[in-house]
């Protein structure tokens, strides 16, 4: 989705808030965004890649107990926060 943004931007921040670790992925994003298509692993504009990203964050929330994913739009701004808890 970067790709077509006219301003492309890909960031990826990882922290441990209160001992859990956090990954935060905020990239820029061409058109409407729709919630429905991120909850289910989101698309790609890259063959092969197809939400791939999205599917192994859904993949690691089935395998942990703990863990959150929580994905939201901010103008041309797709973030998803990955939070994982002992």
């Amino acid at each position: 989705a970067a790709d077509q943004a006219a301003e492309r931007s890909v960031t990826v921040e990882i922290g441990s808030p209160e001992g859990a670790l956090e990954i935060i992925v905020k990239n820029t994003y061409s058109g409407a965004v729709s919630a429905q298509t991120l909850a289910m692993g989101g698309e790609s504009t890259k063959p092969g890649h197809e939400g791939q990203g999205l599917k192994s964050c859904f993949h690691i929330l089935s395998r942990r107990r703990h863990a959150h994913l929580n994905l939201w739009q901010t103008g041309q701004y797709v973030q998803a926060q990955l939070l994982l808890r002992r």
